[in-house]
C-alpha cells in the first residue's frame, strides 16, 4: 500500500514525522510531496527537503493530509492546483484521512464532500463541520 501525504511550509512536524515513520515500521510505503521541490519548512522552524512535486505523486491508496498553521491552510484551500490534486488522487485512493486540520486543505466544501463520502475513514470530530458548514 502506497500512502501519500502532501506537506506544505508551516505543517506541523509530528502531522508528518510520526505517521510516516509509523506507516514504515508495518511495512507501508510513504510518498511525500509538495508543490515546489526544496525545503519546507515545518511549523516549529526545522526544515527538511522533499525532492518529489505533486506532478511527479504515483497513484496513492491512501491520502493522509497534515495539519499545519492556520494561515498556510488558508492558502491551500485557495490554491487551485492543490486542490484539484487532491481531487485527482482521491478518485483512485481507498483511503483519505486528515489530521486536526488538515482537514481543511482535504476537503474544502465540494471537495470534502466527494472526498469524505467516497472515501469514509474516521478522522478528527471537527470533521463534520468542515462537510456541513452551518
Amino acid at each position: 500500500m502506497l500512502i501519500g501525504m502532501p506537506v506544505y511550509d508551516d505543517v506541523e512536524m509530528i502531522d508528518v514525522t510520526a505517521p510516516t515513520t509509523c506507516s514504515r515500521w508495518a511495512g507501508l510505503d510513504v510518498e511525500l510531496v509538495t508543490e515546489k521541490p526544496g525545503l519546507v519548512r515545518f511549523r516549529n522552524g526545522f526544515c527538511f527537503e522533499l525532492t518529489k512535486s505533486l506532478k511527479q505523486a504515483r497513484r496513492w491508496d491512501a491520502i493522509w493530509v497534515p495539519g499545519g498553521d492556520v494561515t498556510a491552510l488558508k492558502r491551500l484551500m485557495g490554491d487551485k492546483v492543490f486542490l484539484e490534486f487532491l481531487k485527482r488522487q482521491s478518485a483512485r485512493a481507498t483511503y483519505v484521512a486528515s489530521v486536526v486540520r488538515g482537514h481543511n486543505a482535504a476537503g474544502r466544501r465540494q471537495a470534502a464532500r466527494r472526498l469524505y463520502r467516497d472515501h469514509p475513514l474516521g478522522v478528527h470530530s471537527v470533521l463534520p463541520a468542515a462537510l456541513h458548514p452551518a
